[in-house]
């Protein structure tokens, strides 16, 4: 994790300040959470738009579980394979 600095409105830290009192938590945690989720949600619309590069495919593939085999396949022609022979 890295550190950064941001400036937020007064009525933002009031209210961060407030839900992290009544669930606990740090206002710098809630703060990560929220970016977290925005970032989420921004990688979900940028993947529908932007094509995975082929390179990149074996980055997806772990994250997945796929394995590596000698034939450097993607998930869609794994896919095709089960569904349509």
């Amino acid at each position: 994790m890295e550190r950064f600095q941001i400036y937020l409105k007064q009525n933002s830290v009031d209210t961060l300040d407030e839900v992290a009192r009544l669930i606990g938590v740090s206002r710098s945690h809630l703060i990560r959470e929220a970016i977290d989720g925005a970032v989420d949600r921004i990688g979900n619309i940028l993947a529908t738009i932007a094509p995975i590069e082929k390179s990149k495919y074996q980055n997806l593939n772990s994250l997945i579980g796929i394995t590596k085999t000698k034939n450097n396949t993607t998930l869609s022609e794994n896919v095709d394979d089960i569904y349509y022979k």
